[in-house]
């Protein structure tokens, strides 16, 4: 999915269509990344029926060091999973409530260890400072985007 029409075809909220265009997902962050090995993708979607009602989830990258891991978003409902393959099937548990409280989650979590990492004195890795968005464009952050004097 590489438009915001598809978005909205899928039935995305407008809040979750604004952030996934604008705003995007961090591209490499510390419990996160949106370049997944295998499959699913980044913004595939997948569709189901469970108990006689249409389920559609968008996936939205995987924990960093975890390949069999997904995160996803429930369309319909709005929150984010984290759903697992395991030798016994698969495991899924709700890890934020909205879209909204996912990515700010990323983005605070990437800079509080980056400053803790930085206070101890130890190395701090360079992490790709962009975001990946759903028109499959690389957004700069604030510390790259000209009006906050960056790059």
């Amino acid at each position: 999915m590489h438009r915001r029409h598809e978005a909205r075809d899928i039935g995305l909220s407008k809040e979750d269509e604004r952030l996934l265009s604008h705003v995007g997902l961090p591209r490499d962050a510390p419990l996160f990344t949106a370049d997944v090995i295998g499959k699913p993708r980044l913004f595939d979607l997948e569709e189901f029926s469970a108990n006689g009602v249409l389920n559609r989830v968008l996936f939205l990258g995987g924990p960093e060091e975890d390949f069999r891991a997904r995160f996803f978003l429930d369309v319909r409902e709005g929150f984010i999973v984290r759903m697992a393959l395991t030798t016994s099937g698969s495991e899924a548990e709700v890890v934020n409530s909205s879209l909204r409280t996912f990515i700010e989650f990323l983005y605070r979590v990437g800079s509080t260890l980056r400053l803790q990492e930085a206070e101890a004195g130890e190395p701090v890795p360079r992490r790709r400072p962009r975001s990946r968005s759903l028109s499959g464009t690389w957004i700069p952050t604030r510390s790259e985007s000209p009006s906050a004097g960056g790059r």
